[in-house]
């Protein structure tokens, strides 16, 4: 009888141990995927502190010059030779986009004056 309680014992210790390595499997596994995720957490949330890091310091600079008159005035005077030759620019196309549209016009008028001197020459 002892000895079947000895035997009866080793092995509830051999389940009990067996229970405990599958237990410890799967914390190991969860614990390599919570690794991963952490890293690729951590990595997203660096990405998004380097651009508000960027963002920052561009409103520190647009703010600083806004506070040098003499750079802001330099700003307005750059748009506004951009504006002057953007609108020259356009002036420039409208004029080649007539030209063009004139010069379009007077073929198809040329061309419907030769169709008629055709017909008449036909009939």
């Amino acid at each position: 009888m002892e000895f079947e309680d000895g035997l009866d014992e080793i092995e509830n210790q051999e389940n009990a141990n067996e229970e405990a390595s599958v237990k410890l499997n799967i914390l190991v596994e969860e614990y390599g995927t919570s690794e991963e995720t952490i890293r690729q957490e951590q990595s997203a949330q660096e990405a998004k502190l380097t651009v508000r890091q960027r963002e920052v310091t561009a409103m520190h600079e647009k703010s600083d010059a806004l506070r040098d008159p003499v750079a802001l005035e330099e700003q307005i005077a750059g748009i506004e030779r951009q504006c002057t030759e953007i609108e020259a620019l356009r002036r420039s196309h409208n004029d080649e986009s007539i030209a063009q549209k004139r010069s379009v016009a007077a073929s198809i008028a040329s061309a419907c004056r030769a169709m008629k001197d055709y017909e008449k020459q036909v009939q």
